[in-house]
């Protein structure tokens, strides 16, 4: 059977619109595909952030030398152990691969080992002591395939044999502790009394001797040239001289062994309650002082022997008497994970990720897993008191000036930097694209509204990094200079509003009114603008009058007042930027209020004025608070302009006066310099994940409270 023509066209449409149905379908579930996998990309980079750390146990090497292991010690990317054996100090290598001898010095037989905490460096320390009190400190260097040993520094104790003779130690062993120049020897006489030495390398001057009594714990801190002291129950902070600095725990364990971090800006005090305080090092007008910071509680410490900690983390190790071992955040004190050591625990040392636990001649390798897991929600989101830091505060600071300086990923910044800018910038925006819309929508003629909106609408399509550059370039110095007049400008424009109105009552009931009603809004929008002009001249003669010559406080004070890279900046550009978005909308909305409920209100006696507030507004409500709502989330996912602008300064506060950084602009800073897999990789992707939650959550509010209030407008 043959088709007839139009049968033959309407077939062939038929499957043109098959096809054209399938190809659109296919597309848009192409498109919701792209859009879960960038859902799921971000998540799945977030996820490491909730795993829990733990230590996997990896292999053990048996440690070539017939003497204890005496110090533990970091040379390049290498674990060097170091004991002592028939006159010479022996060197070996410990790590994944062997363990084998690399090197022996020799020295005098008479001369004693001391082990050299040095901490806060890669060199390798060790120091000998001779019989006549000579202290002599080596480094040793790794130069291609051989070791050599360098004196750094010697220094003599005076009436050693004295200091001997007087307090029986002979045959004592003597610990000695190195920051840089600064150096502490010790050594316990008895139970409860010690001898200290002080002395700086490099320096004239004799060392000072100390003999500290009742002391039943002692951590020196040669950074600071301070030490805590235990006795009686006391934690005492003292200076070399052995004066009383500070008090720092009077409910200290007697048993008590003081830890600290390499940089010693932070100790670890136990306390008999079985917690560990934490404190935390501050300059106070030069002087160091200890401020408390937190508690570790957990009743399983019991008495802490070792703690180890990471140089660019906040990973920190803590083992206990029990062979038990913490994984804690050093930043905010929290314990994420405990497991037990299946080998006795003499030494614990730290280098990329592995922990190596030396158990006399055997070396135990334990690689670390979830490393990012070590964040926690209060290091996110909460007040931490960091070192150097007289109270606890919100900090986002991933660049470190030292090393074991505390990485600080404080959140709460950056959201704080995004609701600033964003909900400021609406109210730029919200007075220029309502005023604007209503003026297209509800006053111009239908050939003026033709020129206006798309013109309007093209600023939308002005790249955000133009808008960021013409800000950072004209608009802050341009503020900058005219502060006061921009201040003052903004006080009295509530003044020439209400005398522009008042005008305008009496200016509707004139004559001049029904002459020239086809020029009165142009006119009175040129006199509005005129008047705020002349505001602004004046102000600007009176700040320039204030200042030429004035050399009082409260001349210097306004003239040293400046929002250059600040809030009010950024406010102003990201304003601008936003505000024909909503614009569009809220003009659309107003132009599609039906005419016939216009002229139901002009049929009952209402003004333009009342039909615009009582009904055009009233209908169109939904949509305008949606486009604001929209406004909102398009400002606060603007990038370019915030990063031009800002200064990029993450300070938790709500000063208008200074800088911010948002979400936004932190990602686009901060993700090219972050190492893949890192905690602070993983961070940015959780900020990512708030951001695309924030946009998610104010569209989702944004259309549900449109659908309501147009529903309950059908009801009324």
């Amino acid at each position: 059977m043959q088709l007839n023509p139009q049968e033959r066209i309407n077939i062939k449409r038929l499957r043109t619109d098959v096809i054209a149905k399938h190809v659109v379908t296919l597309f848009g579930l192409l498109v919701l595909a792209m859009f879960l996998l960038i859902i799921i990309h971000m998540l799945s980079n977030a996820m490491p952030l909730l795993k829990t750390p733990k230590l996997q146990f990896s292999n053990s090497v048996a440690i070539q030398t017939l003497s204890p292991v005496l110090s533990v010690q970091q040379m390049g990317d290498e674990v060097i152990s170091i004991s002592q054996h028939n006159c010479k100090v022996v060197l070996n290598k410990a790590d994944s691969a062997s363990s084998q001898t690399v090197a022996e010095f020799h020295h005098p037989c008479a001369s004693s080992f001391m082990p050299v905490n040095n901490e806060q460096g890669y060199e390798t320390n060790y120091a000998m002591l001779r019989e006549n009190g000579l202290v002599e400190i080596f480094s040793i260097n790794h130069l291609s395939t051989s070791f050599e040993r360098r004196l750094v520094g010697s220094f003599d104790i005076s009436d050693f044999a004295q200091v001997k003779a007087s307090y029986g130690v002979s045959n004592a062993q003597w610990t000695i502790d190195k920051y840089n120049n600064n150096v502490v020897v010790y050594t316990q006489i008895d139970r409860q009394r010690m001898v200290v030495i002080w002395h700086q390398l490099n320096q004239l001057e004799a060392a000072s001797i100390q003999i500290v009594e009742q002391v039943e714990s002692f951590k020196p801190l040669p950074r600071f040239k301070q030490a805590i002291v235990v006795y009686q129950g006391q934690s005492v902070l003292v200076n070399q001289l052995g004066e009383t600095l500070q008090l720092l725990n009077d409910n200290t364990s007697t048993s008590a062994k003081i830890l600290s971090t390499p940089n010693q800006r932070t100790v670890f005090v136990p306390t008999q309650e079985g917690a560990l305080e934490v404190w935390r090092s501050i300059n106070v007008d030069g002087d160091f002082r200890m401020v408390r910071a937190t508690q570790i509680q957990h009743s399983e410490v019991l008495i802490p022997e070792h703690a180890v900690f990471d140089r660019q983390t906040m990973l920190g190790l803590i083992s206990n008497s029990e062979n038990q071992l913490f994984i804690f955040n050093s930043a905010t004190n929290e314990i994420v994970n405990q497991q037990s050591s299946e080998h006795p625990i003499d030494y614990l040392h730290w280098h990329n990720q592995q922990l190596f636990i030396f158990s006399g001649s055997d070396v135990h390798i334990y690689t670390l897993q979830n490393s990012a897991g070590i964040t926690t929600w209060k290091s996110l989101f909460s007040k931490v008191q960091y070192a150097g830091y007289e109270s606890e505060q919100y900090i986002w600071q991933t660049s470190q000036s030292a090393e074991y300086a505390e990485t600080k990923f404080s959140l709460v910044p950056l959201i704080i930097g995004s609701l600033k800018a964003s909900v400021l910038a609406l109210f730029v925006a919200i007075p220029l694209a309502l005023g604007g819309a209503i003026y297209t929508a509800y006053f111009a003629s239908a050939r003026l509204r033709s020129w206006v909106k798309p013109s309007i609408e093209m600023i939308e399509a002005i790249p955000s990094v133009i808008i960021g550059f013409v800000a950072a370039v004209w608009l802050a110095p341009f503020a900058e200079r005219s502060l006061i007049a921009l201040l003052g400008t903004l006080v009295f424009l509530p003044g020439i509003v209400i005398l522009m109105a008042a005008l305008h009552g009496y200016l509707k009931q004139s004559e001049f009114y029904l002459a020239w009603e086809k020029y009165y809004l142009v006119a009175a929008s040129l006199l509005f603008l005129i008047l705020l002009a002349g505001v602004f001249q004046l102000t600007s003669l009176l700040q320039l009058l204030m200042f030429s010559g004035n050399t009082s406080d409260a001349g210097l004070v306004i003239a040293d007042l400046t929002i250059s890279k600040t809030t009010v900046v950024v406010a102003l550009a990201l304003g601008i930027a936003v505000a024909p978005t909503i614009y569009s909308l809220v003009d659309d909305a107003l132009f599609e209020v039906p005419d016939g409920v216009k002229h139901a209100s002009f049929a009952l006696g209402a003004t333009e004025l009342q039909t615009l507030v009582k009904v055009v507004l009233v209908v169109a409500l939904p949509s305008i608070i949606s486009a604001i709502m929209l406004g909102l989330g398009r400002a606060f996912g603007e990038t370019m302009i915030v990063l031009m602008v800002t200064g990029n300064t993450p300070i938790a506060d709500w000063d208008l006066l200074s800088g911010l950084r948002s979400l936004t602009s932190n990602l686009t800073i901060e993700l090219q310099e972050s190492s893949v897999d890192s905690a602070h990789y993983h961070i940015l992707f959780l900020t990512a994940v708030i951001l695309f939650a924030f946009t998610f959550a104010i569209n989702t509010v944004a259309a549900l409270l449109k659908r309501r209030l147009q529903s309950a407008s059908k009801d009324v």
